[in-house]
């Protein structure tokens, strides 16, 4: 006569998959990111004050994000959990000079160009126009930055070359 034993097979709870609003974007634009498929426990994204199964982020970099799914089974508290990666187009920030070599006295346009959903700042003129005049009295470096939120994605350099005062003298 057979002896059997009772078995016990515990299904796991947990069933995870992440979507995207986008996979991709540029620095600045915002993503939401969803994770669902987690029966009887809850789930938390691997984000400071994400609690919930929802999560919209604007990273500025290629960035991955963490789900996990935090369920009770016989053997306490066990989880799972899947990632979804978010691709972040470069920050391509130009900056050109209508010239790079100017006479002591003259000026010349500075023009910055590709940042996108960014803000422009500029380390030694004031304000965030993506285009300004300048007429340093010396060699000068200008320095354009995108930043998105609070972080610098990127920045962009052109020197100005100041030709020296030439007196002339006639007789």
């Amino acid at each position: 006569l057979p002896i059997c034993f009772p078995v016990t097979i515990e299904v796991s709870p947990c069933e995870l998959s992440a979507t995207a609003s986008q996979e991709v974007i540029n620095p600045g634009e915002s993503v939401t990111l969803t994770a669902e498929g987690c029966l009887n426990g809850f789930i938390a994204w691997d984000v400071k004050g994400s609690e919930s199964g929802v999560l919209t982020v604007s990273p500025v970099t290629t960035t991955t994000y963490t789900a996990s799914c935090w369920y009770n089974n016989s053997n306490g508290v066990s989880s799972c959990s899947i990632s979804k990666t978010i691709v972040v187009n470069p920050c391509q920030l130009a900056l050109i000079a209508s010239a790079d070599v100017i006479d002591q006295g003259d000026t010349t346009v500075l023009t910055a160009s590709g940042c996108i959903n960014g803000r422009i700042v500029w380390d030694k003129v004031e304000g965030n126009e993506y285009q300004i005049t300048v007429a340093p009295t010396i060699s000068t470096t200008y320095k354009v930055s995108c930043y998105y939120g609070n972080a610098e994605g990127c920045s962009s350099s052109k020197t100005i070359m100041v030709n020296p005062c030439q007196l002339h003298i006639t007789a």
